[in-house]
């Protein structure tokens, strides 16, 4: 009985937090940004188009598996008109997710800005095959955004592999283990997201948790399907909690079907990146 009453709280703290976060910064819907951005497909090298805003790459000729390469993109009104100013949102002006299109790889970087939209940063992609990058941003004064263009690397992809149940992970020396409530997610319903994170030598509970980007945890989640579109991305932050090994997150899963969940957390200056896959029913 305790048990259950600990969950309904739980449940209810999650839907306040989450009420909260969509009233005061305009930067979650249901969780995350996936609920209220423009939305669009991407296209192959081109850029996304949505109600307001364009996001359009520069890319090289040849894009090399493994190899670095400079990557500029531009962020303009539809009209053209360059944005020029961003808010700070997580220390940062803007935050680039990429994923592979079997979301077996995951990367959140942070681009220079240049002045007049204009963002470069120096990357690399392991292996062929596509990619996604989630530009996450809010231009000065203005609601938070997503917009989404995709990269091809030549060359046959690897095989795909199914997804794994698994509910822990080791990340160097800590052991991460996830936990829903409810244990089985339902799409459109409220969901915990609890991260307890160990020692992996003695699954002794960690005590040198310190804030990444503003938060006690990052937590993006990404739908499987193809081709992969801003409605398929939730970005959300850790709940408030007391504590110190165990890292509550909040969100609504739209629809039916497989989602990677990828963690980030900040060990004592070390920044560990957790995935999990989930079905959701």
């Amino acid at each position: 009985m305790k048990n259950n009453i600990k969950v309904w709280m739980l449940l209810l703290l999650a839907t306040l937090w989450s009420g909260w976060l969509w009233a005061s910064d305009g930067h979650h819907g249901h969780g995350g940004h996936g609920e209220h951005v423009m939305h669009g497909a991407g296209s192959s090298v081109g850029g996304h188009t949505g109600e307001t805003y364009r996001v359009t790459p520069t890319l090289p000729e040849v894009i090399a598996p493994g190899q670095p390469w400079s990557l500029v993109f531009d962020i303009t009104e539809t009209t053209g008109q360059p944005v020029d100013r961003f808010d700070v949102v997580h220390e940062e002006l803007l935050h680039l997710i990429v994923v592979s299109a079997d979301l077996g790889y995951y990367d959140h970087i942070h681009p220079e800005h240049l002045g007049k939209g204009r963002f470069a940063v120096t990357t690399s992609l392991p292996a062929a095959g596509s990619y996604s990058f989630f530009c996450d941003y809010q231009p000065a004064g203005k609601r938070g955004q997503v917009s989404l263009f995709t990269v091809q690397v030549p060359g046959t992809p690897a095989p795909v592999p199914p997804p794994s149940t698994a509910s822990t992970q080791v990340q160097g020396d800590t052991l991460v283990t996830m936990q829903t409530e409810p244990a089985v997610v339902q799409a459109g319903k409220n969901t915990i997201f609890r991260f307890a994170l160990a020692q992996a030598s003695d699954r002794t509970p960690i005590d040198d948790l310190k804030p990444y980007l503003g938060e006690m945890g990052h937590l993006v989640i990404v739908r499987q399907t193809a081709p992969l579109t801003v409605d398929e991305y939730i970005h959300t932050h850790a709940m408030p909690s007391t504590d110190t090994s165990t890292v509550p997150f909040a969100a609504v899963l739209p629809q039916s079907g497989w989602y990677r969940l990828f963690a980030q957390f900040n060990r004592n200056g070390t920044i560990l990146t957790a995935s999990f896959w989930l079905q959701v029913e």
